[in-house]
Parts: C-alpha cells; structure tokens; sequence
C-alpha cells in the first residue's frame, strides 16, 4: 500500500533541513509549551499585545517588526486599556510609522482600536478574563466569534489568518493558512487538496490530519512548512520552487510535472 504523502517522513526531513541551516525556531511551540505544561495564563494586558502584534504581522515581515518591539510597547502604554482609550488613534499611527512597522492595514487598525478595546472589556465582563474566553472553546469556533459580524465578541480588522496568528501567540495550538501554507498544500506540490492552492479549510483539514498522524504538534508543522517556504529562511518552496535543493522533492507534485 502506497503511503500517504501527509507522513511525517517529509516533515522530518523538512525540520532536519532547516536545522541543519539554521533556520529553524527551537520556539515554535514555546508559547504553546508554557500553556499546556507550565500552565501559564495570560493577563488581559498581554492578550491586546499579542493581537497588536498579530495586527503588525499584516502583510509585513515579522522579522521587521522584532526588533521593535520594546518600542511597540511603550507607543501602547505597555497595553493599559484605560490610558490607551484617552489617547486619539492618530497618536499611534503615527508612532508605529515612525519606526517603519507599518502596513496598507494600520490606519483602518488604529481608527478601530478603540472600538476593539471595548469588545475586548465586554469579553473580560462575560467570561471574567480574556484568558477565559480564549479557552472557553476550540480554536476553530473561537476563531469564528472573533471575525464573524453577527458575533458580540467581533474585532475589528481581524480576519482569519490574523485571528490564528494571535492564537498562536497566547499558546492556543492551531494554524495559520497564509498563502505559503495554501500554496505549499495545494494540488500542485506537496498537499491533497482539489485546487493548485488550497482553500483554508483544505490546509486546516491537512494539518490536523499531519497532527493525528505524526502528533507534532499544530504550530510546528506550520512552523516547518512556513520556514520551508518563505523568504529569508529556507527559501525552498517558494513561488518559484527551488526543486534543485529540495529535501523533499521526490514525493513533490511540482518537481514530477517538470
């Protein structure tokens, strides 16, 4: 019987890869390994952090926004609901372009943080701490309350992608289906999916199989298929693949097709 490609031979051989080149994040699941073993919970403060980090990630490296981090957090008011509200949105837009960690989506994000900081101060008053509400249900439906209209518990510009990037970042075990991810699952490389890149439901049906099969964990294998990936890490399987130093080519749709 042939194996499945969704195997954790390819993503052995992909983390090896990337270690060997010293692209690998030894902190993959250190946040997720804080919750679950440390038993670590985080404070509301630190939730508005890691969603205003989430909210810089939007179409701009991470690797750009690191180094300003400490800065981010004093522009914030180190996340102090109260301070944060006295203060017009223009205040932080402008100081995050400053420091050039800005993207297409900072103005609409800083005109509505305000607002979000409301629902969030709603969430605390329902659930007695944003914490709570985080772990009051599975990543998928918490995702969905988070960017759905018709919930009471919306933030403003957070979509999918955005919602699963801050997950991550308060140690909740799941994905992020950027277009590295989608594309790298997709009928034409590596993946199962029926289109050439997969839809996000395709990716998150993909990566929870990869779980139960290899039981990496959720974060790591989207750490090692993103790392793979994009630039300024591995470099492989990018949008144009370097199939000619790829650790996994011979199971690759992309590489057979050529």
């Amino acid at each position: 019987m042939q194996r499945s490609k969704l195997s954790e031979l390819w993503l052995t051989k992909i983390k090896n890869y990337l270690s060997s080149v010293n692209k690998w994040d030894k902190n993959a699941a250190v946040n997720l390994y804080e919750r679950e073993v440390l038993n670590k919970t985080y404070s509301n403060e630190e939730h508005l952090q890691v969603l205003i980090y989430a909210f810089l990630t939007s179409q701009c490296p991470w690797e750009r926004v690191v180094p300003h981090l400490g800065e981010i957090d004093e522009i914030f008011y180190n996340y102090n609901f109260d301070i944060i509200k006295k203060h017009d949105y223009h205040e932080f837009l402008d100081a995050i372009k400053a420091i050039k960690c800005g993207n297409r989506q900072l103005p609409a994000q800083m005109r509505a943080l305000h607002e979000n900081i409301s629902v969030l101060e709603k969430i605390i008053n329902d659930f007695g701490s944003i914490d709570n509400f985080i772990v009051s249900d599975n990543p998928n439906n918490t995702v969905k309350k988070l960017i759905d209209w018709r919930s009471p518990y919306k933030i403003k510009q957070l979509g999918e992608a955005l919602s699963r990037e801050y997950l991550r970042g308060v140690g909740i075990d799941n994905v992020k289906p950027d277009l590295h991810l989608r594309r790298f699952l997709g009928n034409g490389r590596m993946g199962e999916s029926k289109e050439e890149i997969a839809s996000v439901q395709e990716v998150l049906d993909q990566v929870e199989k990869l779980h139960e099969k290899t039981g990496y964990k959720r974060v790591e294998i989207d750490s090692i298929i993103w790392k793979y990936c994009s630039n300024g890490n591995g470099e492989i399987c990018t949008a144009l693949p370097h199939c000619v130093k790829c650790v996994v080519r011979d199971q690759c749709k992309y590489n057979k097709k050529r």
